[in-house]
């Protein structure tokens, strides 16, 4: 919920923050994607439009301290 209210806030797909934010990682070698309809491919492939701003990635590190096993 938390993830969903950011997105919310800054009018953007949740899965779109979620696959841009993983390209923000120095660490990232890949991005794992599920696309099964051309609709969803188009969502995760604007990602790679997407810039997230220092307020979002901020936004981001708060929900990840306060939730930092969501599953």
């Amino acid at each position: 919920d938390a993830y969903l209210a950011i997105a919310r806030k800054y009018d953007i797909d949740p899965v779109q923050l979620a696959i841009a934010w993983t390209l923000t990682r120095p660490f990232m070698t890949s991005s794992i994607i599920g696309a099964k309809s051309m609709k969803q491919l188009t969502t995760v492939l604007g990602s790679t439009e997407i810039v997230l701003s220092d307020a979002m990635l901020v936004d981001i590190d708060l929900a990840h301290r306060a939730h930092p096993m969501p599953y």
